[in-house]
This record gives structure tokens, C-alpha cells and sequence, in this order.
């Protein structure tokens, strides 16, 4: 008989049971009784056509599903099992051993009553297949993780090709992320396609200035006198800004304090509006050209709970990358306090600026190359004790001076920091070669350059009131001097830390 019985729970059934092995005949004689059976006591579901009794299979509706497959699923225990419990090869649809088995449908299992004589039943039979789940020793493997469209095709299955047998539970879950992650990717793709299609002509520079989108690769003209001009960017894309002014030195590149104020709001932009900066660490790796833009393209590196940092790549013309920058910012955090003391000896509005200068002492200046008496519009920049610093005879690898942005700021800006890194490259580098000038005086001028410029801020200040700057030089060898210098306010607070290496070697032919 082939088919699924509903119930094998009948009395009669049970009688048939017992009469058979009191007459001392074998299970297998039995089963094949069972086709004598009327089928509404067994209640079994219509045989298949060419069903014979040697291939009863009779599920019992509680944990011992049919051994043919659902439609269109591949059964768990299919791949993998050459026999079972009984030693025998199990009927399955590639078993060309055995006869044919007819495939069944699977009915929803019931609670069951009495599945002890069952089971001494099923496990006799020599054509009665027993699922393999139920058997404690033996352990079906597990179906292998192969597309659909690649399982062969066996002789025999009729199956479509999309109904052959499905990847496993790991590779099911990984499948799913992978088009998880693919839906977030693609969301955020066109998230920043549609940000960049909405700036507009007209942009804004994060400083409250309006610039016109479609300039030139030439810097505008500047007024001379704003320095928050000098480090303002326009933005041309979601983390891509450009320069809109240039600064030029003595040696006809861009002055090195411009590069890093233009960096610093780069990076300012790009970072919360409530995390004033904490560190910007800057690499010149090429001369820049003053009259050119500048490209900077900023990327995220860290938003976490207490610090976000930024990194910056500054580029000119055509991908030709000047400068490599990192920058932190944090917001003030509760801890222990200390600062190198200052007192103030002077007031600085008192104090003679470089224009004031004598010649026979500027004169000393001349091995230091672009060390002179100019001095930019946008800063005011005074010296005490010039006599003593700046003279050949008691220059040292210090000095100490007063820097201020000429023009205000507003209140909050967020180019504070951004003024303050243009300002801070000035004369920083003397004290690396102001104890060399009373060798230098019969020699060519040395050729200096700032390498890299490293700013910590301790605390967020305004640029544009006077800072008292004492830089000084530990070492200078093989070209390169180290300067370090310390910023303090009129009061005595300690504002910022700034460190520059800078390039100071002869020319060739004078070494």
C-alpha cells in the first residue's frame, strides 16, 4: 500500500497485531495484510496508480512525516543518507537499486496517542522507511550551500530548475545582509547625489558670505585687509571646498599661514558646529601657487562620543595634492588644570612695529632671506626689545613678540581658529636660525621652508585681540631646525601650543 495513513490508532489494527504474532507470523506478512484493510478504518488517502504493498510507508501523524517529499521542497534528509536504521538503502527518487518510489504529499501533523506499537511496527518492515530525524544514531547532513540555478539536475526529477535544492540557514542569513547592505549603499549614493544636485548657483562659505558658484581656477582680488577673507572657502560639494583668495610670500609661493588657516576651515566646516578645534597637524608636501585655487577635500575620520577628527587633502590644477592635514575638535571636558606661567612686562599698542625699524638692524637680517620689514596688512605684529632680539651680535634660538588680527571677528565665529592658524606661521621659524647670525652674515641667505606645522588649542579664543607669542628652539641639524612656541593672552592664559620644522639650508654651491 502507498499512502499516508491519517491514523493508525485503530482497534481493529491493534487486533490484526496481535492475531499475526500469535500465529507466528513475521511483520513484513503483516504489512502486507494491511492492503486487506478496509481504507475507511485505516483512513488513508487515495493510492497512487502502480502502488504495490511492498512500499507501505505509514506515517503517524506525530513526528513521522512521510517519506516522500512536499511538493516543491527538497526534504532535510534527502542528500547524505545511503541507508537506514535497518541497514537497508532508503527509497528515494536517484535509487535505481530498489523500486520506484512515488512521491507524496505532506499532510500537517497531529498529536498522537499510541506510538508504541507503531514503532516496534515500523521498525521490522524491511520496505518501511523511518525518518532519520528520529534516529538517535545516525544525524543527516546538512544540505550543501549551493545556488539554485547550479544543483545538477538528477535523473528522474521532474522539478523545475528554481525548485532544486536552496541554500542552507548561514548562507540564507548572509545572502539577506548582502542585499541588506547593498539597499543601505545605494541609499546613501543617491542621498549624496541629490545633497550635491541641491547647492545651488550661489553658495555659502560657512562664514556668512555669499560666493558665486562657476569661478575660474584664479584667485579674486583681495581687500587687503581682512584675514578672515584669506581663510575663507567656497563649497562646491558635500565635503569639497575651494579657496577663493591667495596670499603670496617673498619666495613667489603662498605663504604658509594662509595654507594652514584654509585647512583649519576645511576641516571646521566639515565638523559639529558645537566641537571647537582641539589639534590641526599639517604636511606642506608642495609649493603652492598663489594665484591658483586651491581644492580641499575633506573626509570623516572619527565622530565620536567626545571627538571628531577630519582629514584634509589640498590639491592644485590638475590633482597636483600641497598639503596634508588632520584636524580634532572637542568640546571642554571636566579634569585637572595647569599652564606655564606669564607675566606681562609690556603693553603691546606701545610697542614700535617693523616699519619702524632701523635699516643698519634690518640690514643683520639679510642671510635669513625673506625675513624684512613687510609685513601683512591683515595682522599687527610688534617686537619688544628689538635692539636685543633681531641684532647679529645677541640674537638667540628664541624671541618673543605680539600678534593680533587688525580687523574683529564676530562674535562666535567659526574662523576663529581658522585666523589664528593663518597668524600663527608668522616669524615663528626665527628662533631656528636667529642664533645663527653672526656666522651667517658673510654668507649667501639660507633657504628656509616650513616642512610641517603642528597647532594644540587648549581653549577656544578670538584671534583678533593680542596674543603674547614666545617661540623658542630646541635643536636645529641635518637642514631642519625645530621651533616651539607658547601663546598666552594679556591675562596669562595659555591659549595654544604650535610647533613648526622648517627647511634652513644653503644654497648650492655655499654649503
Amino acid at each position: 500500500m502507498v499512502g499516508t495513513a491519517r491514523s493508525f490508532l485503530g482497534p481493529a489494527l491493534g487486533d490484526a497485531h496481535r492475531r499475526d504474532n500469535a500465529a507466528g507470523r513475521n511483520p513484513s506478512q503483516f504489512l502486507l495484510d494491511l492492503v486487506d484493510v478496509p481504507v475507511r478504518d485505516v483512513r488513508a488517502v487515495d493510492l497512487h496508480q502502480g502502488a504495490h504493498a511492498g512500499q507501505a510507508a505509514l506515517p503517524l501523524r506525530h513526528r513521522v512525516p512521510p517519506r516522500g517529499r512536499r511538493i516543491g521542497v527538497a526534504s532535510r534528509g534527502d542528500l547524505g543518507r545511503a541507508r537506514d536504521r535497518m541497514g537497508r538503502r532508503s527509497a528515494r527518487p536517484d535509487h535505481r537499486g530498489g523500486r520506484l518510489h512515488l512521491q507524496l504529499r505532506a499532510r500537517r501533523a497531529a498529536p498522537r496517542q499510541d506510538a508504541g506499537i507503531a514503532d516496534a511496527i515500523l521498525s521490522e518492515g524491511r520496505h518501511v522507511w523511518r525518518p532519520a530525524r528520529l534516529d538517535p544514531r545516525r544525524r543527516p547532513r546538512r544540505e550543501p550551500c549551493r545556488p539554485r540555478h547550479l544543483e545538477p539536475r538528477r535523473r528522474g526529477d521532474t522539478r523545475h530548475r528554481s525548485d532544486a535544492v536552496g541554500p542552507c540557514r548561514p548562507a540564507r542569513k548572509r545572502q539577506r545582509n548582502r542585499i541588506r547592505h547593498q539597499r543601505i549603499r545605494r541609499r546613501r549614493r543617491l542621498s549624496a547625489l541629490s545633497r550635491t544636485a541641491e547647492i545651488p548657483g550661489d553658495v555659502m562659505d560657512g562664514q556668512g558670505i555669499r560666493v558665486a558658484e562657476g569661478h575660474g581656477d584664479t584667485c579674486d582680488p583681495w581687500d587687503d585687509k581682512a584675514a578672515e577673507a584669506l581663510v575663507s572657502l567656497e563649497t562646491i560639494a558635500p565635503l569639497r571646498y575651494r579657496s577663493r583668495f591667495g596670499d603670496g610670500n617673498l619666495n613667489g609661493r603662498s605663504y604658509g599661514g594662509q595654507i594652514l588657516g584654509q585647512a583649519m576651515m576645511a576641516a571646521t566646516l566639515s565638523a559639529p558646529e558645537d566641537r571647537p578645534a582641539a589639534m590641526l597637524q599639517l604636511l606642506f608636501l608642495r609649493g603652492a601657487d598663489p594665484v591658483r585655487r586651491i581644492t580641499f577635500d575633506a573626509a570623516v575620520l572619527q565622530d565620536g562620543k567626545r571627538f571628531s577628527s577630519r582629514h584634509i587633502l589640498g590639491s592644485q590644477g590638475d590633482g597636483r595634492i600641497v598639503l596634508s592635514a588632520q584636524a580634532t575638535f572637542c568640546a571642554a571636558q571636566p579634569g585637572p588644570r595647569h599652564a606655564a606661567p606669564f607675566a606681562r612686562s609690556e603693553h603691546p599698542e606701545s610697542l614700535p612695529d617693523l616699519s619702524m625699524i632701523p635699516d643698519r638692524l634690518m640690514a643683520q637680517l639679510r642671510p635669513l632671506g625673506p625675513y624684512s620689514q613687510h609685513i601683512k596688512s591683515s595682522m599687527d605684529f610688534r617686537i619688544p626689545e628689538i635692539e636685543r632680539q633681531l641684532s647679529a651680535a645677541t640674537a638667540g634660538p628664541r624671541l618673543r613678540f605680539w600678534i593680533r588680527s587688525r580687523q574683529p571677528l564676530a562674535a562666535g565665529s567659526r574662523a576663529q581658529a581658522a585666523v589664528f592658524a593663518y597668524l600663527s606661521d608668522w616669524w615663528l621659524n626665527f628662533s631656528s636660525v636667529g642664533g645663527h647670525l653672526r656666522d651667517l652674515q658673510s654668507r649667501a641667505p639660507l633657504y628656509l621652508s616650513s616642512l610641517n606645522h603642528c597647532i594644540w588649542f587648549h581653549r577656544a579664543f578670538s584671534p583678533d585681540a593680542w596674543m603674547h607669542v614666545e617661540t623658542e628652539s630646541p635643536c636645529a641639524d641635518g637642514g631642519r631646525g625645530l621651533s616651539i612656541a607658547r601663546v598666552h593672552d594679556r591675562d596669562g592664559s595659555m591659549l595654544a601650543t604650535s610647533i613648526q620644522e622648517t627647511l634652513m639650508v644653503h644654497p648650492d654651491g655655499d654649503a
